[in-house]
């Protein structure tokens, strides 16, 4: 049972029906979300795969020009994916300020069988939080961190002075940031799952 689940509890039918209402226009709003951030996930995710193959493909074949085409390619997807990144940890920053403060309010209400339900559902929503929150912020750390190595080494490959240890390296850096693409895509995943049982959740209290 959420904060406003509570309060319903405490209001006139018409009221109740209204807030009712709220939590389920809430509860659409968040799962239509979690949608489009799936469906961003995995496009950037096959984006990201089709480039990384275009520079394996041009790095084999000797085609300098195909390869620096397919770098500079994969800058502009990490460049996009990092100010993502960081919109999100800004946006899950948020949630866990607002669950948070959701807890407090519950746990100054007075003291039932509602409420301690009530407390149990607020504090496993801010647990969902913070663990959103530390994996969008292991995900833009490992991203910055792989950004910053391919950085490093790119003017070697373009001056065509890259030893086979910074092919090596070069690609196995390439192959974690489809691996990260990948988790991040289950991780959107999971969170549409979660934004469908509220939603479910939000029906039923109707």
């Amino acid at each position: 049972m959420t904060g406003l689940m509570f309060a319903l509890t405490l209001m006139s039918p018409a009221a109740e029906a209204a807030a009712s209402r709220a939590e389920l226009a809430s509860a659409n709003h968040e799962i239509a979300l979690s949608n489009a951030a799936f469906s961003d996930d995995v496009q950037d995710q096959r984006e990201l795969y089709q480039l990384v193959g275009d520079w394996k493909r041009a790095r084999r074949a000797g085609n300098i020009h195909a390869e620096l085409a397919a770098d500079r390619a994969i800058q502009r997807w990490l460049r996009r994916e990092i100010a993502e990144n960081q919109h999100e940890l800004a946006l899950a920053q948020q949630e866990v300020s607002r669950s948070q403060l959701e807890l407090n309010r519950e746990r100054r209400a007075p003291r039932s069988r509602i409420t301690r339900d009530a407390i149990i559902d607020d504090q496993r929503d801010l647990n969902d939080d913070l663990r959103d929150l530390a994996q969008v912020e292991q995900d833009l750390a490992r991203t910055l961190e792989i950004n910053y190595a391919l950085d490093a080494m790119q003017r070697r490959f373009e001056r065509r002075r890259a030893s086979r240890a910074d092919q090596v390296a070069k690609t196995q850096l390439l192959n974690e940031l489809v691996a990260l693409s990948s988790t991040e895509v289950a991780f959107a995943r999971a969170e549409q799952a979660e934004d469908q049982r509220e939603l479910r959740e939000a029906h039923w209290d109707l």
